[in-house]
């Protein structure tokens, strides 16, 4: 099953480059197969890619000059405050607001504001990557690298639940910041489903609900408070399209909503994350899809071929909400 995503302006507010999955994919449930499809950023620093998800709009800052500087082992940590984070590193908190001016990471995250080649050359010792997460093309912030892909996430983003390791178009992956849930966020903040990270709630994007029918305005302005991912046969063929945001592959039971086999998923924004990519292992970059137990649970009702597709409720105890002709192998049911 091809999917891919309608972009945002570049003037639309908050949304930081981060948001944005630069190839998305739904994995195949029940046999659908997948396909890909690439795309920019929203108009930040034209970071796009292709391939296992990318650093969506985001790209490498460009350093100017410096001396030598070193950082602790931390890069990528948790933290609540700059002495968590150890030597020449500083706490972006998710209490804080230094991702474009509203934002913060859940739980934090140990980081170094890349600005100049001392900078710059820390953060590659550090192993990680400088990259821009808010347009800005002479600063960058820290992240940690990664490899994306794989059976397993031992040695992936500290094995953290709230951040997703993305390819990257120079090679290898950086781990990004992604909470999916409000319960990511500290006490007064929630999880801003564009920017998939903690804001204040007068600062979060106002759109359409997880799971609703979206479809792009004339000037291609997407209406969800996530991202609209069009769902079809091919790139030119979308079947549908609903309201989706990000996760990390592989937390099943702490992202998207998600319930346990025999709790009701209808009339909630319940899912389940599948990868953004064929290709993608635990701790990458995802995407939530709707669970049902039955069609009438799924919020888009509008797009046709609506299947509640239980081929994979031995893990994930529900149906997910598909569109398409159901087969044997789908095991799509209403």
């Amino acid at each position: 099953m091809h999917s891919h995503h309608r972009q945002r302006p570049s003037n639309t507010p908050l949304r930081p480059t981060i948001v944005f999955v630069a190839a998305v994919f739904l994995a195949a449930a029940g046999g659908c197969s997948s396909g890909s499809g690439t795309s920019s950023g929203n108009g930040g620093s034209g970071g796009s890619s292709s391939g296992s998800g990318g650093v969506p709009g985001g790209s490498d800052a460009h350093p100017d000059t410096g001396g030598v500087t070193t950082v602790s082992h931390n890069l990528g940590a948790t933290c609540t405050a700059n002495a968590d984070c150890g030597t020449g590193l500083t706490c972006l908190a998710a209490t804080g607001k230094d991702v474009a001016g509203v934002a913060g990471p859940a739980n934090g995250y140990c980081s170094l504001v890349c600005n100049d080649t001392a900078t710059s050359t820390a953060c590659t010792s550090a192993g990680g990557h400088c990259l821009s997460l808010d347009g800005s093309q002479t600063q960058g912030l820290c992240m940690l690298g990664c490899t994306p892909g794989g059976t397993d996430n031992t040695n992936k983003c500290n094995q953290r639940p709230d951040v997703a390791c993305v390819s990257l178009m120079a090679g290898g992956g950086a781990c990004i910041p992604v909470c999916t849930e409000d319960t990511d966020c500290p006490a007064g903040r929630k999880c801003d489903e564009s920017a998939s990270m903690c804001v204040d709630a007068a600062d979060a994007t106002k759109g359409q609900a997880f799971g609703t029918h979206c479809a792009a305005d004339a000037n291609n302005n997407d209406p969800c408070s996530g991202v609209c991912i069009q769902v079809g046969n091919t790139a030119n063929m979308p079947i549908a399209a609903f309201c989706s945001r990000s996760c990390v592959f592989g937390t099943l039971e702490t992202s998207c909503g998600w319930l346990a086999k025999g709790m009701s998923v209808t009339g909630g924004e319940h899912g389940a994350c599948f990868p953004s990519d064929p290709n993608a292992g635990p701790g990458d970059l995802g995407l939530c899809v709707q669970l049902c137990d039955a069609t009438t649970d799924c919020s888009n009702q509008t797009d046709p071929m609506l299947v509640c597709d239980q081929a994979n409720a031995g893990i994930i105890q529900h149906g997910l909400c598909f569109w398409g002709t159901p087969t044997a192998a789908d095991g799509g049911t209403d």
